[in-house]
C-alpha cells in the first residue's frame, strides 16, 4: 500500500496521474443527492477493489463514460440532438460496466438498489443536458488517456532506446511476412481449419443490412438481427497446424486463474466503430484465445500463458470490407489490410513505428477470409478466402463481454484486471521493453487498453486509425497525401 502511494505521488508530480476530479454540479432538483449516490457506489467498487478498465468515466460525472470514438466525438456536439445522442451512449457504456462491476461484488446489489441508480442517471443526464454551463468541462474531462508512460519513457531513454526497438520491429516484419494465397494454395498447407458452426452460417440469399439508419452523430443504428448477419457473413476461418494443445482455440473459465476449454472453441464477438471520409463506420470484432504462447526454447522472453488474436472487419457504407486487420491481444504485431477500395498515405513521421500493410485484399474476394497462422507462436502466415470445403473442426461465436463476467465458483469476475491486463499472461520481454513507456509489454490485454507501437503511440481502438494511414482510393487525394 505504501509502494501504491507512493508511486501515485510521483505519478501526479510528472503525469498529473491518479488524481480523482471532484463532481461536477449541474442545476437540477435532484442533482446533489443523486451525484452522491454515483459517489458512494464508486467508493464501495473501490473498496471491493474493482474495476472494469473497458471504458474511462468521464471526470466530475461518474455516470458516464466513454470509449476513444465517444470522446473523439465531443467537439460533434453543435445541437440539443446530438448533445443527448452522446450522452445516452456515454450513459449506456457506464450502465454496463457499472452492471459487471456489481456482480462481482461479494453481495450485489439488488433490483431496488439497481432502480434507484437508473433514475438517479436519467435526472442527472436531464440536467446536463439542459445546464450549457456544464458543457465545456463534461467535453474537458470526457477523455481516455492513452496507454503509455511518460515517466518510464523518460527513465528508459526513449530518445535512445527507440532507435534499437525500431531496428528490431522492421526486422520482425521482414521476417515473418504474411502471403497472400488462393484459396486452392491455402487448401494445400498442412492446417485445422476452424470455421463457424453450420447452425449459426450465413444465409447468402439474404439481404445485407445497408443501408442503415444513423443517429445524430452519424454512428450506425443497428438491429441484433442486422448484428447477427453481419458477424455471421464476414465470420473469418481460423487455420492453424496443431503442433500442440496450445494451437486449439478454446473457450475462457476462470478457477482462481484463467485457463482454456479446448473442447469449446469460440469466437468472442463486439461491435466497435472507427472514423473514416467524415463518416462513421462499424467494425466486426472477433477475438479467440489459445492456452499459451509455446515457448520456442528455454529462454524465449514471448512465451508465456494465453494468447490470442483479434480479427477486425471495418465496413463500409455498403456493408461491403472497406478493411482487415489483425493483433495479438497483447496489442503486438498489429497488421492491416486494406481492400482494393483504399489507398495507403506515404507517412513522413520517422519518430513513430510504421504501420505493418502486408499486402491489398482484392474486392474480389468473398466477405470471409481465412487466416493462417503459425504453430506455438500464432504468427499470422498467410491469408485467402475462405474455403468452401466442410471444415475440420467448427467454433462458436460468444459475447466479448463474457469475459467481463465469467462464472467462478459462486461468484462472477473477468478476465481482465483493474488495469485491463489479463493475470498471469505476463512475458519476459517486459524486463527489455519497458523503456517504451507501454506497461507490461507482452500481456494480453482486454479492448479499449491495448497500445500497438513501441515507438510512437498507437492504439488498436484509436477512433482515426484508419484515416491516419488510408485513403479512398477514388477520393481525388493522391496516395501520397500526408
Amino acid at each position: 500500500m505504501l509502494a501504491l502511494r507512493l508511486a501515485c505521488a510521483l505519478s501526479l508530480l510528472v503525469l498529473g496521474g491518479c488524481a480523482t476530479a471532484p463532481p461536477v454540479k449541474v442545476r437540477g432538483p435532484n442533482s446533489a443527492p443523486c451525484l452522491q449516490v454515483f459517489i458512494d457506489d464508486d467508493a464501495r467498487l473501490a473498496a471491493a477493489a474493482i474495476h472494469d478498465a473497458q471504458s474511462t468515466p468521464v471526470a466530475g460525472h461518474p455516470y458516464l463514460r466513454v470509449d476513444r470514438l465517444l470522446a473523439s466525438l465531443t467537439d460533434t456536439l453543435d445541437d440539443a440532438t446530438q448533445r443527448e445522442a452522446w450522452l445516452t451512449r456515454a450513459a449506456e457504456l457506464d450502465a454496463q460496466a457499472r452492471a459487471l462491476e456489481h456482480a462481482r461484488l461479494p453481495t450485489p446489489p439488488d433490483a431496488t438498489y439497481e432502480a434507484r441508480l437508473q433514475a438517479c442517471r436519467q435526472s442527472l443526464l436531464s440536467a446536463v443536458q439542459q445546464d450549457n454551463a456544464a458543457w465545456p468541462m463534461l467535453k474537458a474531462g470526457a477523455r481516455v488517456a492513452d496507454d503509455y508512460s511518460t515517466l518510464r519513457r523518460a527513465l528508459g531513454v526513449y530518445a535512445l532506446s527507440s532507435r534499437v526497438v525500431m531496428r528490431g520491429v522492421a526486422r520482425l516484419q521482414q521476417q515473418h511476412m504474411p502471403q497472400r494465397l488462393d484459396a486452392a494454395r491455402a487448401d494445400a498447407l498442412a492446417a485445422t481449419r476452424f470455421a463457424l458452426l453450420p447452425a449459426d452460417g450465413a444465409d447468402s440469399a439474404e439481404p445485407a443490412p445497408a443501408p442503415w439508419k444513423m443517429d445524430s452523430l452519424g454512428m450506425p443504428i443497428l438491429s441484433a438481427s442486422q448484428r447477427a448477419w453481419l458477424f455471421r457473413h464476414h465470420a473469418p476461418e481460423i487455420a492453424v497446424s496443431l503442433a500442440s494443445d496450445d494451437d486449439l482455440p478454446g473457450h475462457v473459465l476462470r478457477n482462481h486463474a484463467p485457463y482454456l476449454d479446448t473442447s469449446r472453441a469460440t469466437l468472442y464477438t463486439q461491435l466497435a466503430y472507427t472514423r473514416f471520409d467524415g463518416r462513421v463506420l462499424p467494425q466486426l470484432v472477433y477475438t479467440w484465445w489459445f492456452a499459451a504462447r509455446t515457448a520456442q526454447s528455454r529462454l524465449d522472453a514471448l512465451a508465456g500463458a494465453l494468447d490470442g488474436l483479434s480479427w477486425r472487419v471495418t465496413l463500409d457504407v455498403d456493408a461491403q470490407p472497406l478493411a482487415y486487420d489483425v493483433a495479438h491481444n497483447c496489442g503486438c504485431y498489429h497488421m492491416f489490410f486494406p481492400t482494393e477500395r483504399l489507398r495507403v498515405r506515404t507517412l513522413a513521421d520517422a519518430g513513430t513505428e510504421p504501420p505493418w500493410i502486408p499486402f491489398t485484399v482484392p474486392v474480389a474476394w468473398p466477405a470471409s477470409l481465412r487466416v493462417v497462422l503459425a504453430s506455438g507462436t500464432h504468427y499470422v502466415e498467410a491469408i485467402a478466402p475462405a474455403a468452401r470445403s466442410v471444415p475440420a473442426r467448427h467454433y462458436q461465436m460468444q459475447p466479448y463481454d463474457e469475459l467481463r463476467n465469467i462464472a467462478q465458483d459462486q461468484t462472477r469476475v473477468s478476465l481482465f484486471d483493474a488495469e485491463g491486463l489479463v493475470p498471469g499472461s505476463a512475458r519476459g520481454e517486459r524486463w527489455f521493453l519497458w523503456p517504451m513507456g507501454v506497461v507490461a509489454p507482452g500481456s494480453m490485454r482486454q479492448w479499449g487498453r491495448q497500445a500497438t507501437a513501441f515507438v510512437g503511440r498507437r492504439h488498436f481502438d484509436d477512433a482515426h486509425l484508419f484515416e491516419r494511414y488510408f485513403v479512398r482510393a477514388s477520393s481525388s487525394s493522391a496516395a501520397g497525401e500526408d
